[in-house]
């Protein structure tokens, strides 16, 4: 098996998928754009399906090892005892993360892929269903920590989290990105500094709980 050719095939099967959608692109456009025979394709990947399934591993896999979110974690103890400074930029940086430039234009077009996927397709639909749950379960334990720390008032934390994750959930559709991910183009958009105002108002304190 030729791993050159199974990275053309994938690569390919992306900037099609991110181009024209997956259902309107058949195994055959992936092939024709590879330059091999469609049944050569096919000793590679069973299915287009399968092709799919790899590219977005492809992503969990990646997000998976930055991993960023375990380090608010590791400071959590460290916040609640006021030895670390929590500001508006290091909560946004806690939020998202940076690809490296080498990666950065594969990973977007996945991410559009699984964004226009997540309605149609039932393993896209169930990965997306599962990150929606652990990202508004990581921002309420971000919320919860600064509670603890004393960096914010008492409050509802799932509500407040519900909105938080709301708008970012709702930058992620408009800009075609996850959550999980930002680079420098997204951080002048309306809806990013909308994210980043809500923030604001929760590190700085200034929400303050309705009756």
């Amino acid at each position: 098996m030729s791993k050159t050719t199974k990275k053309r095939i994938v690569n390919s099967a992306i900037d099609l998928f991110s181009a024209n959608g997956y259902g309107e692109t058949s195994v055959r456009d992936i092939a024709e754009k590879v330059g091999v025979k469609t049944s050569s394709l096919y000793y590679y990947f069973e299915s287009k399906e399968a092709i799919l399934s790899y590219i977005i591993n492809i992503y969990v896999e990646a997000v998976n090892k930055k991993k960023h979110w375990e380090k608010w974690g590791e400071e959590k103890e460290s916040i609640i005892a006021g030895k670390t400074e929590v500001s508006v930029d290091k909560v946004m940086d806690y939020l998202f993360f940076k690809f490296d430039e080498q990666h950065d234009d594969q990973y977007r077009k996945i991410v559009k892929i699984i964004c226009s996927e997540a309605v149609r397709n039932e393993e896209v639909s169930n990965y997306q269903r599962q990150n929606i749950i652990s990202n508004f379960r990581y921002i309420k334990f971000m919320l919860d920590t600064l509670y603890e720390a004393g960096k914010i008032p008492k409050h509802d934390t799932v509500k407040l989290a519900g909105i938080l994750y709301s708008i970012a959930f709702a930058f992620m559709y408009i800009s075609s990105i996850d959550m999980n991910h930002i680079d420098n183009e997204y951080e002048d958009t309306d809806m990013f500094s909308l994210l980043k105002y809500m923030v604001r108002i929760v590190v700085e304190g200034k929400y303050e709980q309705q009756e």
